[in-house]
């Protein structure tokens, strides 16, 4: 063969395989990028979701106690909501999310079984020092599961 064939087809032969190599590498990127978005949603969504069942479970323990303006007429499902909604939306983030907002998930839990327990005292009363110190447990629990799932959202 001639070096007037044999240089063109080699160039050629040679950034086919540069051109299909780099193709490959921005693929295999591209969709590295893509599941990484949709975990980070799923983890989003599930942190969402472990909020507002753990808000809504709060404010009806709350709304379960003794001189509450807007009391409830059912209490019973208010008790349960915090081992019911709330532990499941726990094991979807004990799989998805990452050790710290799994721990704070936890965290948030227990401050919530522990308003549950403490309104059950006798002298518990909506709104008095007693109260706001027992929901105050959930309010720093809250903010720490929330800052915990922002850095972990953030990281990814």
């Amino acid at each position: 063969m001639d070096s007037a064939v044999l240089l063109p087809l080699a160039t050629l032969v040679l950034g086919s395989v540069l051109t299909f190599t780099l193709e490959a590498i921005r693929h295999r990127r591209q969709r590295k990028e893509s599941v990484q978005d949709a975990r980070r949603l799923e983890r989003s969504q599930a942190y969402v979701d472990y909020l507002e069942c753990a808000h809504e479970a709060a404010h009806l323990l709350g709304r379960a106690t003794p001189g509450c303006p807007n009391p409830l007429e059912d209490i019973a499902h208010s008790y349960w909501l915090v081992d019911s909604s709330v532990a499941s939306r726990l094991r979807v983030i004990e799989v998805l999310g990452s050790e710290d907002v799994i721990s704070r998930a936890k965290g948030m839990r227990t401050a919530l079984v522990t308003f549950r327990r403490d309104l059950q005292s006798e002298e518990m009363t909506y709104w008095s020092e007693e109260y706001q110190d027992a929901y105050g447990l959930v309010v720093s629990a809250r903010g720490a599961f929330i800052e915990a799932a922002r850095s972990d959202l953030r990281q990814t």
